[in-house]
């Protein structure tokens, strides 16, 4: 017996991609969360190291939509 294959509504597809880009922008600003409080622990501190290596992930991620 040849089953027939089940062909889902349109809308179960733009949910499921909707979703994927909800959980893409959830990670970005938990990671961007992440690095500001360590650049606050870093400006406490008052560590340049720190400081720079919490600036160019930011600036990184505060400046990925421009570069599309």
């Amino acid at each position: 017996m040849i089953s027939a294959i089940h062909k889902a509504p349109l809308y179960v597809y733009v949910y499921s991609y909707v979703c994927v880009g909800v959980y893409i922008l959830i990670g970005a600003g938990a990671l961007m969360m992440v690095v500001g409080f360590l650049g606050c622990c870093g400006a406490i501190q008052e560590s340049p190291c720190m400081l720079g290596l919490v600036c160019t992930p930011f600036f990184s991620l505060s400046n990925c939509p421009l570069f599309y």
